[in-house]
């Protein structure tokens, strides 16, 4: 495996993950692969959305839950395997697996996550407007697709972090 490269996982499937251990287990152990840097990891899934679905030929999905919550916790796309328009749900993942960064995982927990600033080679980005919101279940500064820092930028972001976090 590359060092400098990003693992990119999708899960594909019409059935529930009946995996043993937990999905943080999991989640820690595709992050360990990158030497515990999560921002080299993302996961997608195409699965059965919530309630499930038909997938034709009166086969159905059943709502797969365990891959979505990687998927979400890794910052990548969730997908339904029911959705006829392949080529689209493929794109859409492709832009999380392959594009640019958009995620930025923070190493400590801000104590005021409104105070949070991003700059992206020196310019300071207003929050929502400027293109990012800080996302507290995964501890991370997303950019919007618009807004994402082109390769070479240099992306800065300060705030003060909680104490004992």
């Amino acid at each position: 495996m590359r060092e400098h490269a990003l693992l990119s996982l999708v899960f594909i499937s019409d059935e529930v993950d009946l995996s043993p251990l937990t999905v943080q287990t999991y989640v820690d152990t595709f992050v360990a692969v990158k030497d515990g840097r999560r921002d080299r990891v993302t996961a997608s899934a195409v699965v059965g959305p919530p309630g499930g679905c038909g997938t034709g030929h009166d086969n159905t999905a059943s709502y797969a839950p365990r891959y979505i919550e990687v998927a979400r916790t890794l910052g990548g796309a969730v997908e339904s395997i029911c959705d006829p328009r392949w080529d689209e749900v493929l794109g859409r993942i492709s832009s999380t697996a392959f594009g640019l960064r958009a995620r930025f995982e923070l190493s400590e927990v801000p104590e005021d996550p409104g105070a949070v600033e991003v700059r992206v080679n020196g310019l300071l980005l207003p929050a929502v407007a400027g293109g990012w919101r800080y996302d507290a279940g995964s501890n991370s500064v997303l950019f919007v697709p618009s807004a994402i820092p082109q390769p070479g930028a240099e992306v800065s972001i300060r705030y003060r972090a909680v104490c004992g976090a």
